[in-house]
């Protein structure tokens, strides 16, 4: 059987569009997990193991109407419902800057703070 290249790509769109495919969860890997300690995200004081983390996937469209993919890390009991959230936001064509973990800044919270968006990120950086 062949399909022309218009017939699979509309295939693909009505499929994205009939699933929950701006956005994923998945679990963190071992390699995931030691990138974090190694980047300074995690340390062994950490109150949230790795094992709770979930990695939310999505698309999103940047402030020039570019699709653009982004993650964010998130703890495991509220995975489903931030995919939602991101899954929604794309779907109103909601435009979004970036989006990426905080092992981008080697878990520097001054330099992430730059983009003023909120992910987990643990960290004792208290002021009093």
């Amino acid at each position: 059987m062949y399909f022309s290249t218009g017939t699979l790509i509309l295939t693909v769109m009505i499929f994205l569009s009939c699933t929950n495919a701006n956005a994923s969860v998945s679990i963190l890997s071992a390699k995931e997990c030691a990138n974090m300690q190694t980047r300074g995200t995690i340390t062994s004081s950490n109150p949230v193991s790795c094992d709770r983390l979930r990695r939310v996937n999505f698309r999103h469209v940047n402030f020039n109407g570019v699709i653009k993919t982004g993650n964010i890390v998130v703890l495991d009991s509220v995975a489903e419902q931030v995919e939602g959230i991101f899954s929604e936001l794309f779907k109103q064509r909601f435009p979004i800057h970036k989006a990426v973990v905080i092992e981008h800044y080697q878990g520097n919270d001054e330099a992430s703070m730059v983009d003023i968006a909120k992910r987990f990120n643990f960290s004792y950086n208290i002021k009093n």
